[in-house]
Order: C-alpha cells, then sequence, then structure tokens
C-alpha cells in the first residue's frame, strides 16, 4: 500500500467562476482522475487510492454543489469544463485515465469526445450504457 502522507486539498478557478475543490492525493505514475458519485464527495475515493498505492497520481475533484467547492451550480456543461480545468491547473499529462460514477460518467464521456488527445481512458461506474450510438449522443448532448 502507498503511502498517502501528502494529502492536499487545492482549489482550482472554475471557468464560470468560483472554485473546484480537488483532493490532491498524490502519487507517482499515471494521472487518475476519480470523480464522485451524486450526493458523495471526493473522499469516497480514500480506500481506492489506498488500493491504488504509489502507482498513480489520484486527484479527486468536489463537482459543483458537494464539498468544498464553492463554483456556482450551472448545467452539466460546466461540470465538462470544470474536469478540463482540474487537468489544465494541475498539470495532469497524459495518460490520464478518469473514473467517473453515476451521472459524472457522462460528463468524462462527454470532455474525452471533445477533446481525445487529453485522455486515454473512461472508466464509468454505475453510469448508463446506451444501447445504440444515437442514443449514446443524445445522452452526451445533455451535458453538452
Amino acid at each position: 500500500m502507498g503511502d498517502h502522507s501528502y494529502v492536499e486539498e487545492r482549489l482550482v478557478p472554475a471557468p464560470e467562476g468560483g472554485d473546484i475543490s480537488v483532493i490532491d492525493y498524490g502519487g507517482d505514475g499515471p494521472a487518475v482522475v476519480l470523480m464522485h458519485h451524486l450526493g458523495m464527495g471526493p473522499l469516497q475515493w480514500r480506500e481506492v487510492v489506498e488500493a491504488l498505492g504509489d502507482r498513480v497520481r489520484a486527484v479527486a475533484p468536489a463537482l459543483r454543489g458537494h464539498g468544498r467547492t464553492s463554483a456556482p451550480l450551472l448545467p452539466g456543461a460546466a461540470n465538462r469544463h470544470d474536469l478540463l480545468a482540474v487537468v489544465d491547473e494541475l498539470e495532469l499529462e497524459r495518460p490520464v485515465v478518469v473514473a467517473a460514477g453515476s451521472l459524472c460518467s457522462a460528463f468524462a464521456l462527454a470532455c474525452a469526445i471533445e477533446h481525445p488527445d487529453r485522455f486515454d481512458s473512461i472508466v464509468t461506474i454505475n453510469g448508463t450504457f446506451p444501447e445504440t450510438r444515437e442514443s449514446a449522443q443524445a445522452e452526451v448532448d445533455v451535458v453538452r
């Protein structure tokens, strides 16, 4: 198990104002952005981060309306802009992997579709699984 004694809260300016609170768990290796389930928070990932050890650089943003994030609640598009702001501000370089729970899966997928050069993979947890390409596009359009 990795020693994550380096845990720091970072405040990332949100594109539409306010700040996004990000728990930076530190670590070496590929960057992993952990997006929590709705109603939860970035600390939900503690056990996962411990299991990953220092093999990854783990960061977990608090979504709008959660934790210490002060950015105002806005429609879905703001959430995907926030993901990109976190990646940029923390200077996370490829390979960037995003693990996203519930509705955050759609935000992460929309961001990766718009910026395929920025992400290596998106892992969805309890996300949606559309049956056709058209229904997948319709879901992504909702968060654009």
